[in-house]
């Protein structure tokens, strides 16, 4: 047989993704073989031929096929493509990691991605993320933290994240929102889940410092919405502090953000009563001490 030529495998390619798609899009809709159809694009989002280029047109494409399914009713189908939309986003950019790196061809240096590209892939990551989340919820999906915690542990993986602040702190949000809702008459307030310990469970766990400012995000969207529900907010708020005081932020080269921390806890303890003015000053007194340290 001959050898395929660049183009025509890539050609190939595209013409199996639009097939892959168009094959989940029957099956939704005749009920049948759904799991065959979702089993073959993990597949393709897994293989070594699937380029970089080609996730343009699969996530969108089943991205829409979910948020349709959930616009027209299918509660129970539509979390199946909302959750695969985010598992390809997930390949997408750790194809995009990959892809960051430079070579030398004699004295000219290479990169394969430059890092402005992968910038917006992975504030688009984000931002998509985001949506199919805010979508799972309305259908009830019980899987909203292992999204949110796989998402932000695989998009930060290995870029700097001071270019990523607002966009994770998007998801943060919403995160928080859920949770709000999830357990605004719920009694038990301990109950409520914290991004913490999966965080630190998961299998390639985050920087500490990183999982640190995650934290501190959470924290702060918790103060932002305390008018919602103001003893589930703070007890959250509580919550975080300690973590972050007693689990993070404990040895000598984080003693600013300890001191911050520390504030934080004492704008908590003013806001839950005047019983907890004394522990409210040594908080503060704390936080100064560590500051002339």
């Amino acid at each position: 047989c001959t050898k395929m030529s660049d183009e025509e495998k890539e050609r190939l390619n595209k013409t199996l993704l639009r097939a892959l798609v168009s094959a989940i899009k029957i099956s939704f809709v005749t009920k049948e073989a759904i799991q065959k159809s979702l089993y073959s694009i993990n597949c393709a989002i897994s293989s070594t031929w699937i380029k970089l280029e080609d996730f343009k047109y699969l996530i969108p494409s089943i991205g829409n096929i979910g948020v349709t399914l959930y616009n027209i009713g299918h509660f129970e189908e539509a979390p199946k493509a909302l959750e695969l939309c985010c598992q390809a986003t997930w390949a997408q950019i750790r194809l995009s990691y990959c892809r960051l790196s430079t070579r030398t061809e004699g004295h000219i240096i290479i990169e394969d991605l430059p890092k402005d590209t992968l910038k917006d892939i992975i504030t688009d990551a984000f931002a998509r993320i985001d949506k199919m989340v805010n979508t799972l919820h309305r259908c009830g999906s019980k899987v909203i933290r292992d999204i949110v915690v796989k998402s932000l542990s695989e998009l930060l993986a290995h870029g700097d994240t001071s270019d990523y602040h607002k966009s994770y702190s998007v998801l943060i949000e919403s995160w928080v929102k859920i949770t709000l809702k999830d357990f605004a008459n719920d009694q038990n307030m301990d109950s409520a889940p914290l991004l913490y310990h999966s965080l630190m469970g998961y299998p390639s766990p985050l920087p500490k410092k990183l999982i640190g400012s995650i934290l501190e995000q959470e924290l702060l969207k918790y103060g932002e919405m305390e008018s919602r529900a103001t003893m589930l907010c703070g007890n959250m708020q509580i919550r975080i502090i300690d973590i972050l005081l007693n689990e993070l932020y404990c040895s000598k080269e984080y003693y600013l953000d300890r001191s911050k921390v520390l504030v934080r806890k004492a704008h908590a303890l003013r806001s839950s009563g005047v019983q907890n003015i004394s522990r409210c000053l040594e908080s503060l007194s704390e936080a100064i001490s560590l500051l002339v340290k």
